[in-house]
């Protein structure tokens, strides 16, 4: 449907390919929605019955693992951004 927009642009395929592009998004919304109420419900059973392993298990499966690294930091004269671990650590000695 895009290439048909993309080779013939007319009012008609343009009209065509919102309509089109806003049904696929609803639907992904809708399919987004019922998943995270599976989920949410899923994360609670795990809370009452104290699973707490199966429960951090789903929360990272639903926010990705945590990023672990160091925040950039400044110099000691305050104008070089330090961003690697190794450079933070010796500005802290």
């Amino acid at each position: 449907m895009h290439k048909a927009y993309v080779d013939h642009s007319t009012g008609a395929t343009k009209a065509t390919l919102y309509k089109s592009h806003h049904f696929v998004q609803q639907r992904l919304r809708e399919m987004q929605d019922v998943w995270m109420v599976r989920k949410s419900v899923e994360i609670q059973g795990y809370a009452d019955c104290n699973g707490w392993n199966n429960f951090f298990a789903a929360i990272k499966a639903v926010y990705g693992p945590t990023v672990k690294g160091a925040a950039p930091l400044l110099s000691t004269d305050g104008t070089t951004l330090l961003n690697e671990k190794a450079q933070i650590l010796k500005r802290w000695t």
